[in-house]
């Protein structure tokens, strides 16, 4: 089949956000999970498949949790529940005997990309609300107790850089 011809494969696509997750139990919440499936029993034996996971599974992680080796995941709406079930089949498949595929998961936090969040409205990146409310009126509205925290951001271009430098340092082709 065409997939065979690869030695790595990376996932980044997924229904993203909270909205489009929204309703009956078969509705995008599950096309998460059955297309992750689907795509490894396509894939040749000894493929790597890196995925991006969430941070969104942590959900409302207690700061003292963290360090914890085998912390209790409290994903907190349906995508993030979705990433979560990646990750258990990801591990469940890596735990099998003889693993068919390689994988490898990537949790990233606050990823946002060049367009297109204008449909997931309160629940688009905070970087792309941030940046839409200083276009019209020149403020941004931080959240309550955001003098706490600190976020990292991370443009979805930088993610692929990422992949397509470790892939060369594997010498893997492209």
């Amino acid at each position: 089949e065409e997939l065979s011809k690869y030695q790595v494969v990376i996932v980044l696509a997924a229904h993203a956000g909270v909205k489009p997750c929204d309703g009956p139990i078969n509705s995008p919440w599950l096309n998460n999970i059955t297309n992750f499936v689907d795509l490894l029993d396509k894939l040749p034996k000894e493929t790597l498949v890196i995925y991006a996971s969430s941070a969104s599974v942590y959900g409302n992680m207690l700061k003292e949790h963290w360090h914890l080796p085998n912390k209790e995941l409290n994903p907190l709406n349906r995508y993030a529940t979705s990433k979560k079930d990646i990750d258990y089949v990801a591990d469940l498949v890596m735990k099998s005997t003889k693993p068919p595929v390689l994988l490898q998961g990537m949790r990233y936090f606050n990823v946002y990309g060049p367009e297109g969040e204008e449909h997931k409205g309160n629940q688009a990146s905070p970087f792309y609300q941030f940046e839409k409310k200083a276009k019209e009126d020149g403020t941004i509205k931080l959240f309550e107790g955001s003098e706490y925290y600190a976020r990292d951001f991370i443009h979805v271009d930088e993610i692929v850089e990422y992949h397509l430098k470790f892939m060369c340092v594997f010498n893997v082709e492209k």
